[in-house]
């Protein structure tokens, strides 16, 4: 029985809010750098934590995969 479909929705629901996230930390940094010259100093820290929910959330779903395999 394939119940990948049902149970892929939630995950790809977080993948997808977290490279949102990402898109509009982006979009803030560079607003920043146009006005003041100089990149926001916290841009690399929150884009690495954004990083790691996405690789966090795809360990968990290659272990649900892995645990559905007979």
């Amino acid at each position: 029985m394939n119940t990948s479909g049902t149970a892929s929705t939630p995950l790809a629901t977080l993948l997808e809010a977290s490279r949102e996230k990402s898109r509009i930390i982006k979009e803030r940094d560079e607003t920043h750098l146009y006005l003041t010259g100089e990149r926001n100093k916290d841009y690399w820290t929150q884009q690495i934590k954004e990083i790691l929910i996405r690789l966090a959330l795809l360990q968990q779903a290659a272990r649900a995969i892995t645990a559905q395999r007979p």
